[in-house]
């Protein structure tokens, strides 16, 4: 069950993986799960410096092959 701010979807392991792609910006959250089989998106408003990520799981072990996390800048000009 893949669960993000109050959606939920059931996911279901292929070859006993299941694999997220999570795009996180400054106010929304979309999750990616086995190559777009699956998808959630959700908007929220983040506390100042609430910056953590939290996996868990339910009935079951969780473990983790690799993480990749990559900061992207901002698609707007700064003009002075």
């Amino acid at each position: 069950m893949l669960d993000c701010l109050g959606g939920q979807a059931l996911v279901e392991p292929k070859d006993g993986i299941i694999q997220l792609e999570i795009l996180v910006d400054r106010a929304s959250i979309e999750i990616f799960a086995n190559d777009g089989e699956v998808v959630l998106s959700s908007c929220f408003t983040p506390k100042e410096g609430d910056n953590d990520l939290t996996l868990w799981t339910q009935g079951g072990e969780l473990f983790v092959d690799e993480i990749e996390v990559y900061e992207l800048k901002s698609a707007w000009k700064i003009t002075k």
